[in-house]
């Protein structure tokens, strides 16, 4: 009997999927709420460094006779420096934490749903393509979650700690920039669908992608 693999595609967001699947990720929540907090406390330092950067420029560059506190300034940057590499290491082993159990668990609950399924159903499908679903695919989710969906995080609290800063320093650039960002995002997002979308019509028609 022919066996042939099928491959499920939807461009709709499914809500009750994903919901299902944080369900899932909020079990291992002793691993993720340290994660999130060492992310927010790398996005802070990553803010915070720019301005100490900005203080030793105005202070100890441009006023090259003024060395008052030079001293405490190196050891407080020095600390932050110590801090950044503990908060990445520490982000870094967490992250690999909640990929390594989160692919764990989900590798076991394929693997129950498999007990469940009669016999027919193995003999409709390939047991190859089981095993790259059981093993590619919960891998590939893991990992998405573990970093990606983590690593937005930090995006979006650097975004607002950078945005905060520019309007301490100079609001009114600060708002030139802010107006500028939604401009940059849609006319990105117009110019990347009518770029997939030339590559998805030259696949179809069989011609090479260059």
């Amino acid at each position: 009997m022919e066996m042939k693999e099928q491959e499920f595609k939807s461009d709709v967001f499914d809500a009750h999927t994903w919901k299902y699947v944080f369900q899932l990720l909020w079990k291992h929540k002793k691993h993720l709420v340290f994660l999130i907090l060492f992310n927010i406390a790398l996005a802070i330092s990553d803010v915070i460094m720019p301005m100490l950067n900005r203080h030793a420029i105005n202070t100890y560059v441009d006023d090259a006779h003024s060395a008052a506190g030079l001293g405490n300034f190196i050891a407080i940057y020095a600390a932050m420096i110590i801090l950044q590499c503990l908060l990445v290491y520490l982000f870094f082993r967490f992250a690999a934490r909640v990929e390594s159990d989160y692919g764990k668990q989900l590798r076991l609950l394929c693997f129950e749903k498999l007990q469940n399924q009669t016999f027919s159903y193995f003999d409709k499908t390939a047991n190859g393509w089981l095993m790259a679903r059981i093993t590619s695919d919960t891998a590939r989710l893991a990992e998405t979650l573990a970093w990606a969906f983590v690593d937005v995080v930090w995006g979006i609290f650097v975004m607002i700690g950078i945005s905060i800063v520019m309007l301490i320093v100079n609001w009114q650039m600060a708002l030139a920039v802010l107006i500028m960002v939604p401009l940059l995002w849609l006319i990105s997002l117009y110019f990347q669908r009518r770029i997939l979308n030339i590559f998805s019509k030259k696949d179809i028609k069989g011609t090479a992608i260059v």
